[in-house]
C-alpha cells in the first residue's frame, strides 16, 4: 500500500521543543538579584568571566553590530530583538575623537583602533550589565581594502571581541532597515504544451528589490545601490567623497558665527586658538542637530575669548540659505551612482538613510525631489541603521540549526501533511496519529517528504517506511502513530508504531540547506496557480471520504427511529453503494473532478431513495458533500 492511505486523526504534536526550555531558562536569568559579582575589572578581559549565577549559570549573552565610523561609533545588540546602546542622555554614537583622547601621542594606526575598541567594550559592558559580550559582527565602508579590514578586525580581536565576520555600510543599513524583503511580480513565461508547441504563460516570480542607500555621514558621504534578491544582498554601484561630510554644516555654521561675533568684537580671530575653535565647533554641531526637530536654537558659550561670551539664535532657514550650495552638491553622487548601475529613478524600491547628517530636513527634501516625492525608510534611526544591520547579521549568524522547510508524509489523495513545521529549531522530534484508509488494509507505506508545496510527490523525498503483520480492518480501523525525528546535524529518521508493531529508520539525509530551501521557495511561485488547483481538488475528495464515511456510520448505527423506515435489504443497498464508491476511488487515485462527480451523481441516484425515506425531502446528498 502506498503512504496514501492514510488518513490523518490527530494535529502534529512536538515529543520536546528547545524553545519552551530556552524561555523557561529566559525567564529564570531573569534579574540583577540571579547574579553574584566575585569581581569587577573594567579594564580587564576577564570581566564577564568573573560573574556567575547563583544556579552557577553564566548570564544571557549578546551579540554585537559595531559601527565604526570616521567621526562617531554606534553599537546595537540582538537579544531576541535589536536594540541600540546609549548613554545616560539617550545619545546613540559616541566620539571617536573622545576614546581617542587618552591614547598615547605616537601610537601606531592599529594600537589607536585597539584604544578605541577597548574604549567601546568598557562602555558596553556599563550599559548591559550584567550580560554577557558575545559574537561581534563589525561593519566597514565600502573603500576599506582587505588589509584595511584585516587591521580592524585584529585591533577588535585584541581588544577582547569575537569577531565572526565583517560586512560593508551599505549592506548593513539596507539590512538594517528592513529591506530583506521578497519582491514579487507577475512575468511571462513560455511553457511547453500539452499539445506541444509552446505557450506563454503568466507566473509569479521573485525579481530583484533595487535599494538606494543615502550615507551621509561626519567626514564622508557615499551613495550606494544594493540589490536584494533570493536572500542576498549586493552592492550594484556607489559613488560619493571621502572627504565630504555634516561636518561642512558644522564649519560654515561655526564661520558664520565667528564672523558675526568678530564684527560685534572687534580683536583678533578667535579660530586662530584650537581649543576656542573646538568648542565653537561643537556647539555648531549640537545647534545643527537640534535643528533637524525645532525651527531656532540658542547658541551660548560663555567667556569664548578674551573674556567675552558669545550669545546668538541659529534658525533653520538661516542654516539653510547658508548652505544652499552644499545641498544641490548631494544630488550629484545620487546621478553617478544610477549612471553607474545603468539604473533610473523608476528602478529604486527604496531609498534609505544612513549617517546623522541625513536627518537634516533640507537633505531629505532635496532627496525626495530627485525621487519626485518618493517614500524615505527613516523607521529606524539613520545613526544606528548600520549598526542595526550588523547585530541583525550576527543574530542570523548564530541562529540555531532549524528545519527551513516543513517535514511530513503523503496522505489519501497525494496530499503532504506536514509534522514538523519549519523553522522549527534542531534537535526535535514531533509525531502525528493516523488510520488507514481502505478496507482490509494490512500493509502501510509511508513516505516522507520535504517542502511546502501541496501535494507531496511536488516536494523532496527523504526516505519510505512499511509496516505489515498488523491485522486487515476496515477503513479507519487501524490507528497507527507517525513520528519524526531531526538531530543536531540535520539528519532525519522516521518511525511508525501500531501497537506491539513499529518500523523505524535514520535517513541517510539531512533537512535542506538554507541555499535549497530559498531556491524551493522561489519556485513555489512559478506553480501558485496549478497548485491553488490541486489544492480545491484535495479538499473535494476529503468532503467525498467524509460523505462515505458518515452515511456508512448511520447505517451501521442505525438508530431506534430509523430502523422503522428501512429494512436491512435496503441498508445493504446503501453500505454496498457505499463501499462500491471508495473502491471505485482507490482504484482510479488520479481520476479527475469531472470523473469524481459523474460517480457521485450515480451514488446519489442509488442512495438518495432511502435518505427520502429517512427524513423525507429535506435530506439530500447536498448536505453531506459541496456538489460544485
Amino acid at each position: 500500500m502506498s503512504s496514501g492511505w492514510v488518513i490523518v486523526v490527530e494535529g502534529s504534536k512536538p515529543v520536546y521543543d528547545p524553545r519552551e526550555s530556552r524561555k523557561k531558562e529566559q525567564e529564570k536569568q531573569g534579574g540583577v538579584q540571579d547574579f553574584v559579582i566575585d569581581e569587577i575589572d573594567w579594564e580587564g578581559s576577564q570581566y564577564m568571566s568573573s560573574m556567575t549565577r547563583q544556579d552557577g549559570k553564566p548570564p544571557p549573552e549578546l551579540t554585537l553590530g559595531i559601527d565604526l565610523g570616521a567621526t562617531t561609533s554606534c553599537v546595537a545588540f540582538w537579544n531576541g530583538d535589536v536594540g541600540v546602546i546609549s548613554d545616560e542622555q539617550g545619545h546613540t554614537t559616541a566620539s571617536i575623537e573622545s576614546m581617542l583622547a587618552n591614547a598615547k601621542a605616537n601610537s601606531s594606526r592599529k594600537e589607536a583602533l585597539v584604544h578605541v575598541f577597548k574604549a567601546i567594550r568598557k562602555n558596553v559592558r556599563m550599559r548591559t550589565f550584567p550580560s554577557r559580550i558575545g559574537k561581534v559582527v563589525l561593519t566597514s565602508p565600502l573603500t576599506h581594502s582587505k588589509e584595511e579590514k584585516k587591521l580592524f578586525k585584529a585591533a577588535a580581536t585584541e581588544a577582547k571581541f569575537e569577531v565572526i565576520c565583517q560586512i560593508s555600510n551599505p549592506v548593513a543599513a539596507a539590512l538594517g532597515a528592513g529591506m530583506d524583503r521578497k519582491k514579487t511580480q507577475m512575468v511571462m513565461v513560455e511553457r511547453s504544451c500539452r499539445g506541444g508547441g509552446t505557450c506563454r504563460v503568466e507566473v509569479m516570480r521573485e525579481v530583484p528589490r533595487i535599494i538606494m542607500v543615502f550615507d551621509l555621514g561626519g567626514k564622508t558621504f557615499d551613495v550606494s545601490i544594493v540589490q536584494y534578491l533570493r536572500g542576498e544582498f549586493s552592492v550594484l554601484a556607489s559613488a560619493g567623497d571621502a572627504n565630504f561630510g555634516g561636518r561642512i554644516f558644522d564649519e560654515m555654521l561655526a564661520k558664520k558665527v565667528v564672523e558675526e561675533f568678530v564684527s560685534h568684537n572687534r580683536g583678533a580671530n578667535p579660530m586662530s586658538d584650537k581649543k576656542v575653535a573646538a568648542r565653537v565647533m561643537a556647539a555648531c554641531e549640537k545647534a545643527k542637530v537640534l535643528l533637524t526637530t525645532t525651527t531656532k536654537v540658542p547658541l551660548v558659550l560663555e567667556s569664548f575669548f578674551d573674556g567675552i561670551g558669545l550669545s546668538t539664535e541659529v534658525t533653520r532657514r538661516e542654516l539653510e540659505q547658508l548652505c544652499s550650495g552644499v545641498f544641490v552638491q548631494l544630488l550629484i553622487p545620487m546621478g553617478k551612482a544610477l549612471q553607474q548601475g545603468k539604473l533610473t529613478v523608476k528602478d529604486i524600491d527604496n531609498v534609505v538613510l544612513a549617517g546623522g547628517s541625513s536627518k537634516i530636513p533640507k537633505v531629505q527634501e532635496h532627496i525626495r525631489s530627485f525621487f519626485n516625492g518618493r517614500k524615505i525608510e527613516a523607521q529606524v534611526l539613520p545613526e544606528a541603521v548600520v549598526a542595526y544591520g550588523a547585530a541583525t547579521q550576527a543574530a542570523l549568524m548564530m541562529k540555531p540549526p532549524s528545519t527551513r522547510l516543513r517535514i511530513g508524509i503523503e496522505t489519501a489523495h497525494g496530499e503532504m501533511v506536514a509534522i514538523i513545521p519549519r523553522d522549527t529549531e534542531l534537535p526535535t522530534r514531533y509525531y502525528r496519529k493516523f488510520t488507514n484508509y481502505a478496507d482490509n488494509q494490512g500493509v502501510v507505506e509511508v513516505r516522507f517528504f520535504e517542502g511546502e508545496r501541496p501535494k507531496a510527490s511536488h516536494n523532496r523525498l527523504l526516505g519510505r517506511l512499511v509496516l505489515s503483520d498488523f491485522e486487515p480492518r476496515r477503513r479507519k480501523g487501524v490507528s497507527f502513530t507517525v513520528a519524526v525525528k531531526v538531530d543536531e546535524e540535520g539528519v532525519v529518521s522516521g518511525s511508525i508504531v501500531c501497537g506491539s508493531l513499529e518500523a523505524k529508520q535514520r535517513f541517510a539525509v539531512r533537512v535542506a540547506s538554507e541555499e535549497q530551501a530559498r531556491e524551493h521557495m522561489s519556485k513555489i511561485l512559478n506553480y501558485q496557480i496549478s497548485d491553488q488547483k490541486r489544492v480545491e481538488r484535495m479538499q473535494f475528495m476529503t468532503q467525498v471520504d467524509e460523505m462515505i464515511d458518515e452515511l456508512k456510520c448511520r447505517m451501521l448505527n442505525i438508530s431506534e427511529d430509523d430502523e422503522g423506515k428501512i429494512n436491512k435489504l435496503e441498508r445493504g443497498d446503501v453500505l454496498r453503494a457505499c463501499d462500491d464508491f471508495a473502491a471505485w476511488i482507490v482504484k482510479h487515485p488520479k481520476a479527475k473532478q469531472e470523473a469524481v462527480l459523474g460517480r457521485l451523481d450515480k451514488f446519489q441516484w442509488r442512495v438518495s431513495s432511502v435518505l427520502k425515506t429517512l427524513a423525507g425531502e429535506k435530506e439530500k446528498l447536498e448536505d453531506y458533500v459541496e456538489m460544485d
